[in-house]
């Protein structure tokens, strides 16, 4: 007697590597808090940056731009500039250097993440201080002078 293989009917399965790549990249945009910004450069290279806010208390907040290169070819330098909402205030920043002409600051990188290598990603994170209002989200998000 001859047997037959048994087949399932109904759904087919998904690889796993296939729903861990979805999940984290869903997860990466939940994280974000939506603002995700993507900049290109003369070169035809793009820049990419997302800010998440990763601690807050009643006086202040901890927050972080992701700034990525998603391109083939590295990026040899960037800038960050961001406005921070009023009554806010940067105390900290790290993985980079910053100058603040009231609300708008401006991020340069240190001489170590001045290039970025294709697929690399480096984390600026700071400490802002303010209450109420002053902890909205920064705005007018922009790499390399492009927003």
């Amino acid at each position: 007697m001859t047997t037959q293989p048994n087949r399932r009917s109904g759904r087919r399965r998904r690889s796993r590597k296939g729903t861990i790549i979805g999940a984290s990249a869903v997860a990466v945009a939940v994280v974000a808090g939506g603002v995700v910004v993507l900049a290109s450069s003369a070169s035809a290279a793009s820049l990419g940056a997302v800010y998440s806010r990763t601690s807050g208390w009643d006086s202040g907040y901890t927050g972080q731009y992701l700034v990525t290169n998603p391109d083939s070819s590295p990026i040899e330098d960037w800038t960050l500039s961001f406005d921070l909402p009023a009554g806010a205030r940067i105390d900290s920043l790290w993985n980079a250097t910053f100058t603040a002409d009231g609300q708008h600051v401006t991020v340069k990188p240190e001489a170590w993440s001045k290039r970025l290598e294709p697929g690399k990603s480096v984390v600026v994170g700071f400490v802002a201080q303010g209450s109420g209002a002053a902890q909205a989200e920064p705005g007018n998000c922009l790499i390399n002078n492009v927003s």
